[in-house]
Protein backbone atom coordinates (compact mmCIF):
# COMPACT_ATOMS: atom_id res chain seq x y z
CA UNK A 1 0.00 0.00 0.00
CA UNK A 2 0.90 3.38 -0.82
CA UNK A 3 1.93 6.28 1.80
CA UNK A 4 -0.66 8.14 -0.17
CA UNK A 5 -3.14 5.79 0.65
CA UNK A 6 -2.12 5.15 4.32
CA UNK A 7 -2.31 8.59 4.64
CA UNK A 8 -5.87 8.79 3.39
CA UNK A 9 -6.87 5.74 5.27
CA UNK A 10 -5.85 8.35 8.66
CA UNK A 11 -7.96 10.33 7.59
CA UNK A 12 -10.88 8.79 6.57
CA UNK A 13 -10.65 7.37 10.09
CA UNK A 14 -10.07 10.14 12.01
CA UNK A 15 -13.44 12.34 10.26
CA UNK A 16 -15.58 9.20 11.45
CA UNK A 17 -14.30 9.13 14.77
CA UNK A 18 -14.75 13.17 14.91
CA UNK A 19 -18.05 12.45 13.58
CA UNK A 20 -19.46 9.58 15.20
CA UNK A 21 -18.48 12.05 18.50
CA UNK A 22 -20.41 14.97 17.81
CA UNK A 23 -23.48 12.90 16.82
CA UNK A 24 -22.77 11.17 20.27
CA UNK A 25 -23.11 14.54 21.99
CA UNK A 26 -26.12 15.52 20.15
CA UNK A 27 -27.86 12.07 20.91
CA UNK A 28 -26.86 13.01 24.63
CA UNK A 29 -28.36 16.51 23.81
CA UNK A 30 -31.89 15.80 22.09
CA UNK A 31 -32.33 12.49 24.62
CA UNK A 32 -32.54 15.09 27.74
CA UNK A 33 -34.55 18.06 25.81
CA UNK A 34 -36.88 15.14 24.70
CA UNK A 35 -37.49 14.08 28.16
CA UNK A 36 -38.23 17.69 29.38
CA UNK A 37 -40.50 18.44 26.81
CA UNK A 38 -42.25 15.32 27.60
CA UNK A 39 -42.79 16.35 31.38
CA UNK A 40 -43.68 19.52 30.29
CA UNK A 41 -46.23 18.65 27.71
CA UNK A 42 -48.00 16.34 29.40
CA UNK A 43 -48.84 18.93 32.38
CA UNK A 44 -49.92 21.23 29.49
CA UNK A 45 -52.10 18.67 27.77
CA UNK A 46 -53.58 17.95 31.08
CA UNK A 47 -54.64 21.40 31.96
CA UNK A 48 -55.62 22.20 28.79
CA UNK A 49 -58.24 19.11 28.33
CA UNK A 50 -59.71 19.73 32.10
CA UNK A 51 -59.94 23.58 31.00
CA UNK A 52 -62.12 22.34 27.86
CA UNK A 53 -64.38 20.34 29.84
CA UNK A 54 -65.18 23.05 32.40
CA UNK A 55 -66.45 26.05 30.02
CA UNK A 56 -68.92 26.71 27.80
CA UNK A 57 -67.42 29.77 26.32
CA UNK A 58 -66.76 29.82 22.67
CA UNK A 59 -63.94 32.25 22.90
CA UNK A 60 -62.20 30.41 24.83
CA UNK A 61 -62.58 26.96 23.81
CA UNK A 62 -61.15 28.42 20.55
CA UNK A 63 -58.55 29.27 22.40
CA UNK A 64 -57.89 26.19 23.90
CA UNK A 65 -57.88 24.02 20.82
CA UNK A 66 -55.18 26.04 19.44
CA UNK A 67 -53.21 25.19 22.50
CA UNK A 68 -53.89 21.76 22.39
CA UNK A 69 -52.88 21.68 18.64
CA UNK A 70 -49.58 23.08 19.92
CA UNK A 71 -49.27 20.50 22.53
CA UNK A 72 -49.64 18.00 19.24
CA UNK A 73 -46.96 19.52 17.71
CA UNK A 74 -44.20 19.74 20.58
CA UNK A 75 -45.25 15.90 21.23
CA UNK A 76 -44.45 15.20 17.38
CA UNK A 77 -40.71 17.43 17.95
CA UNK A 78 -40.49 15.04 20.92
CA UNK A 79 -40.72 11.99 19.09
CA UNK A 80 -38.43 12.94 16.27
CA UNK A 81 -35.61 14.14 18.99
CA UNK A 82 -36.33 10.77 20.59
CA UNK A 83 -35.89 8.43 17.74
CA UNK A 84 -32.59 10.48 17.05
CA UNK A 85 -31.54 10.07 20.28
CA UNK A 86 -32.22 6.59 20.56
CA UNK A 87 -31.11 5.61 17.05
CA UNK A 88 -28.55 2.84 18.17
CA UNK A 89 -29.88 0.04 18.23
CA UNK A 90 -28.35 -3.83 17.35
CA UNK A 91 -29.96 -4.84 14.47
CA UNK A 92 -31.29 -8.56 14.74
CA UNK A 93 -30.30 -9.59 11.01
CA UNK A 94 -30.30 -8.97 7.95
CA UNK A 95 -33.18 -6.83 6.35
CA UNK A 96 -33.76 -7.53 2.38
CA UNK A 97 -33.79 -3.29 1.54
CA UNK A 98 -35.60 -3.71 -1.71
CA UNK A 99 -38.10 -5.54 -0.52
CA UNK A 100 -38.71 -3.50 2.86
CA UNK A 101 -38.99 -0.41 0.53
CA UNK A 102 -41.92 -2.36 -1.47
CA UNK A 103 -43.56 -3.37 1.85
CA UNK A 104 -43.90 0.69 2.86
CA UNK A 105 -45.25 1.76 -0.59
CA UNK A 106 -48.89 2.29 0.98
CA UNK A 107 -47.11 4.49 3.42
CA UNK A 108 -44.95 6.52 1.37
CA UNK A 109 -47.54 7.21 -1.27
CA UNK A 110 -49.64 8.61 1.93
CA UNK A 111 -47.13 10.58 2.86
CA UNK A 112 -46.37 12.54 -0.85
CA UNK A 113 -50.33 12.89 -0.78
CA UNK A 114 -52.59 12.44 -3.76
CA UNK A 115 -50.99 15.22 -5.48
CA UNK A 116 -47.51 13.91 -6.12
CA UNK A 117 -47.11 10.44 -8.65
CA UNK A 118 -45.03 8.52 -6.31
CA UNK A 119 -42.55 5.44 -8.19
CA UNK A 120 -40.81 2.28 -6.87
CA UNK A 121 -37.82 0.43 -8.42
CA UNK A 122 -36.24 -2.21 -7.08
CA UNK A 123 -33.99 -3.82 -7.88
CA UNK A 124 -33.07 -7.69 -9.31
CA UNK A 125 -29.87 -8.68 -7.21
CA UNK A 126 -29.33 -9.07 -3.26
CA UNK A 127 -29.66 -5.79 -1.45
CA UNK A 128 -29.19 -6.96 2.10
CA UNK A 129 -28.17 -4.62 5.11
CA UNK A 130 -27.33 -4.94 8.85
CA UNK A 131 -30.51 -1.82 9.63
CA UNK A 132 -33.71 -2.04 11.85
CA UNK A 133 -36.79 -1.92 9.12
CA UNK A 134 -38.89 0.66 11.72
CA UNK A 135 -35.53 2.92 11.54
CA UNK A 136 -35.50 2.79 7.37
CA UNK A 137 -39.55 3.75 7.50
CA UNK A 138 -39.11 6.32 9.54
CA UNK A 139 -36.28 7.72 7.29
CA UNK A 140 -38.41 7.04 3.99
CA UNK A 141 -41.00 8.85 4.73
CA UNK A 142 -39.34 11.64 6.36
CA UNK A 143 -37.57 11.90 3.02
CA UNK A 144 -40.91 11.41 1.16
CA UNK A 145 -42.49 14.10 3.17
CA UNK A 146 -39.24 15.99 2.04
CA UNK A 147 -40.27 15.40 -1.77
CA UNK A 148 -43.72 16.37 -1.27
CA UNK A 149 -43.21 19.80 0.83
CA UNK A 150 -40.89 20.53 -2.64
CA UNK A 151 -43.71 20.29 -5.01
CA UNK A 152 -46.59 22.17 -3.69
CA UNK A 153 -48.13 22.44 -6.78
CA UNK A 154 -47.66 18.50 -7.38
CA UNK A 155 -44.99 16.50 -9.53
CA UNK A 156 -43.47 13.23 -9.60
CA UNK A 157 -40.89 11.30 -6.86
CA UNK A 158 -39.73 8.33 -7.08
CA UNK A 159 -37.70 5.70 -4.42
CA UNK A 160 -34.98 3.17 -6.40
CA UNK A 161 -33.05 0.89 -4.81
CA UNK A 162 -29.48 -0.54 -5.78
CA UNK A 163 -26.71 -2.26 -5.56
CA UNK A 164 -23.49 0.20 -6.23
CA UNK A 165 -19.77 -0.84 -5.80
CA UNK A 166 -17.04 1.90 -4.64
CA UNK A 167 -13.11 1.00 -5.92
CA UNK A 168 -11.90 4.25 -3.92
CA UNK A 169 -12.55 6.31 -1.42
CA UNK A 170 -15.83 8.32 -2.21
CA UNK A 171 -16.86 11.55 -0.62
CA UNK A 172 -20.39 12.21 0.17
CA UNK A 173 -22.31 15.16 1.76
CA UNK A 174 -22.02 13.25 5.21
CA UNK A 175 -18.68 12.30 5.06
CA UNK A 176 -16.02 9.70 3.37
CA UNK A 177 -17.13 7.05 2.14
CA UNK A 178 -14.98 3.46 2.03
CA UNK A 179 -14.41 1.63 -0.54
CA UNK A 180 -16.69 -1.64 -0.93
CA UNK A 181 -20.24 -2.59 -2.03
CA UNK A 182 -23.46 -0.74 -0.95
CA UNK A 183 -27.44 -0.89 -1.24
CA UNK A 184 -28.28 3.01 -2.67
CA UNK A 185 -31.79 3.88 -1.48
CA UNK A 186 -32.49 7.40 -3.49
CA UNK A 187 -35.66 9.24 -3.02
CA UNK A 188 -35.80 12.07 -6.50
CA UNK A 189 -38.78 14.80 -6.97
CA UNK A 190 -38.54 17.46 -9.74
CA UNK A 191 -39.25 20.03 -7.10
CA UNK A 192 -38.04 23.08 -6.62
CA UNK A 193 -34.46 22.02 -5.48
CA UNK A 194 -32.00 23.92 -3.34
CA UNK A 195 -29.56 26.42 -3.25
CA UNK A 196 -25.71 25.43 -2.62
CA UNK A 197 -26.00 27.46 0.45
CA UNK A 198 -29.25 25.58 1.84
CA UNK A 199 -27.93 22.21 0.43
CA UNK A 200 -24.76 22.60 2.68
CA UNK A 201 -26.99 22.94 5.22
CA UNK A 202 -29.20 20.39 5.06
CA UNK A 203 -27.92 17.39 6.99
CA UNK A 204 -27.71 19.94 9.94
CA UNK A 205 -29.50 19.18 12.92
CA UNK A 206 -32.44 21.07 13.44
CA UNK A 207 -31.77 23.55 10.06
CA UNK A 208 -34.92 23.98 8.11
CA UNK A 209 -36.53 26.36 5.50
CA UNK A 210 -40.31 25.87 6.03
CA UNK A 211 -42.00 28.02 7.98
CA UNK A 212 -42.38 27.79 12.14
CA UNK A 213 -44.97 25.04 13.53
CA UNK A 214 -44.15 22.82 9.64
CA UNK A 215 -41.12 21.35 10.91
CA UNK A 216 -38.04 20.85 13.03
CA UNK A 217 -35.19 19.85 10.54
CA UNK A 218 -34.40 16.51 12.08
CA UNK A 219 -35.64 14.59 9.04
CA UNK A 220 -32.51 14.68 7.14
CA UNK A 221 -30.15 14.42 10.21
CA UNK A 222 -31.61 11.38 11.23
CA UNK A 223 -31.18 9.43 7.61
CA UNK A 224 -27.68 10.96 7.64
CA UNK A 225 -27.25 9.09 11.33
CA UNK A 226 -29.20 6.40 10.24
CA UNK A 227 -26.82 5.55 7.35
CA UNK A 228 -23.30 6.43 9.43
CA UNK A 229 -24.30 3.84 11.62
CA UNK A 230 -25.01 1.14 9.07
CA UNK A 231 -21.52 1.82 7.49
CA UNK A 232 -22.49 4.09 5.23
CA UNK A 233 -23.47 7.74 4.41
CA UNK A 234 -26.09 10.08 2.68
CA UNK A 235 -25.22 12.63 -0.47
CA UNK A 236 -27.80 15.37 -1.65
CA UNK A 237 -27.67 16.39 -5.22
CA UNK A 238 -29.88 19.27 -5.91
CA UNK A 239 -29.82 22.40 -7.68
CA UNK A 240 -32.88 25.74 -7.83
CA UNK A 241 -36.04 24.40 -10.42
CA UNK A 242 -33.57 20.98 -10.79
CA UNK A 243 -35.38 19.37 -8.30
CA UNK A 244 -33.27 16.92 -5.58
CA UNK A 245 -32.35 13.17 -5.37
CA UNK A 246 -31.92 12.18 -1.62
CA UNK A 247 -28.98 8.89 -1.86
CA UNK A 248 -29.14 7.14 1.55
CA UNK A 249 -25.95 4.56 0.98
CA UNK A 250 -26.40 1.48 3.30
CA UNK A 251 -23.45 -1.16 3.98
CA UNK A 252 -24.23 -4.30 1.70
CA UNK A 253 -23.81 -7.82 3.51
Amino acid sequence: MSVTSDADDEIAAALKAADAERLDALERLAGGIAHDFRNILAVIKGNVELAMRRTDDPRISSLLVEAERAAVLGAEMTEQLLAFAQRRRAPSALLDVAAAVEGCAPLLKAACGPHVTLGIEGTTTAALAAIDRSDLQRVLINLATNARDAMPGGGRAAVSVATVETSALAQLQSGPLEPGRYVRISVTDNGAGMSEAVRRRALDPFFTTKAPGQGFGLGLALARAFAIESGGGIDIESAPGGGTIASLYLKSR
